[in-house]
């Protein structure tokens, strides 16, 4: 549903930014490595095997039909045709306004001050997720100066000309939903010819939704900060360097720890995040409640029953009517039981 992008969809971004109006801009996509692929390709494999299971996979066959449908749609990596955007003006830019209803803004470069300004529209709530996209705001116009200088350097002569970027970032775009972005209505979900969005973080996977949204770099640290630092220093963000003991946040690289890959212990590391589309795509889903769904259960039990086991059956029995972060709850909570009957046998 989702796709991120890359240096190369970063720096073509950037250099569609240089003038107003935008006279051409050809997006090539970035495609991931062959990982990717392979990623899917085993991620498919695994679920298939349960889809009648209902202790691995709930019965959710519309899920499992997009899931499908995701795999055979081809590889991560195939390549996607060039997208060619149109000329447009400010207006245009602003035109894109009721198509959000948050972490959306106007970035217009002022000539005569020689300075960048962020605009956010007062019917816009202003939620915790905005600094995302100030953050995304910061590097932009750092970058843009860093890179292209020429450009935004004031001469006396010939001033620099003015330019107007419609971005938005967090994890998912603040977009307005509506009936087509759950797939009941044809696409594109937006007017087909609105003027070109950067999304500083996951934009839509398919370019049929949100036709002129272009994925750029994730708002935070360890992403849009390094392309910055990279375009400024060019020097790889300390982030993906080795780790080291001056490098605590660094990647960890065999050849740099003395452990191999036969070395490790098979483990599940999964995120606790929901993001707020899921409540719009499975309105049903729900958080647990403990009173209603374990607390009521257990108070039934004898002394002798084993309360954690027991707790654990009871959200399994509601596990079709949990949000995705509970779903992994409950998968954890489960082979911690199976570990602990392993470790008594």
């Amino acid at each position: 549903m989702i796709r991120r992008s890359t240096l190369a969809v970063m720096s073509l971004a950037v250099l569609a930014a240089i003038s107003l109006p935008v006279q051409w801009f050809l997006l090539n996509r970035s495609s991931d490595n062959d990982n990717a692929s392979i990623y899917s390709y085993h991620r498919y494999l695994t679920l298939l095997p349960y889809q009648n299971d209902d202790h691995r996979i709930p019965k959710d066959k519309a899920l499992l039909k997009k899931f499908k449908a995701f795999y055979e749609a081809g590889p991560l990596s195939a390549p996607v045709p060039p997208t060619q955007i149109s000329p447009y003006t400010l207006d245009d830019v602003i035109s894109v306004l009721p198509t959000f209803h948050d972490v959306f803004g106007v970035v217009i470069y002022d000539p005569s001050t020689d300075t960048f300004m962020l605009h956010y529209s007062n019917n816009m709530r202003w939620i915790a997720g905005c600094h995302k996209l100030v953050t995304s705001f910061q590097a932009l116009a750092h970058s843009l100066r860093t890179m292209f200088p020429e450009r935004f350097k004031p001469d006396g002569n010939t001033p620099p000309a003015e330019l107007a970027l419609a971005i938005s970032s967090g994890d998912y775009p603040g977009v307005g939903h509506n009936d087509c972005y759950v797939g009941l209505e044809p696409t594109p979900c937006v007017p087909a010819k609105l003027a070109p969005v950067l999304q500083f973080g996951s934009a839509f996977k398919s370019p049929e939704i949100f036709p002129s949204m272009i994925a750029m770099p994730m708002a935070q640290i360890n992403h849009v900060s390094c392309f910055q630092t990279f375009a400024a220093h060019q020097m790889v963000c300390p982030y993906y360097q080795a780790r080291s003991p001056g490098n605590p946040q660094g990647l960890v690289f065999e050849e740099t720890v003395g452990v191999g890959w036969d070395d490790l212990i098979p483990s599940v590391v999964w995120r606790g995040t929901d993001f707020s589309y899921l409540h719009r795509l499975y309105p049903r889903l729900r958080q647990p409640d403990f009173e209603m769904d374990v607390g009521s259960k257990l108070e039934k039990l004898t002394y002798e029953y084993n309360v954690k086991v027991a707790a654990t059956r009871a959200m399994r029995e509601v596990y079709d009517q949990l949000i995705p972060r509970w779903k992994s709850v409950i998968w954890t909570a489960e082979a911690e039981r199976e570990a602990d009957e392993k470790q008594k046998a």
